[in-house]
């Protein structure tokens, strides 16, 4: 997606879900937020808070060690 931002589609009916997550250490997958959309792109705010909550699990996961 966008600058180690990665999507995970699922649909079902009419619409669509999607989970934005992104690859941790030794390929750990943290998703960060999910929404129900009907259009193909995906809003610039979901892709933000993604980035926001990366940086934030990061933050605390390095202060872990």
């Amino acid at each position: 997606m966008e600058d180690g931002i990665f999507e995970l589609r699922c649909k079902q009916a009419n619409n669509i879900t999607r989970a934005l997550f992104f690859f941790y250490i030794r390929g750990q997958i943290v998703v960060t937020n999910g929404f129900t959309k009907k259009t193909q792109k995906t809003p610039q705010k979901e892709i933000v808070l993604a980035k926001k909550r990366r940086t934030d699990y990061i933050r605390r996961m390095e202060g872990l060690t």
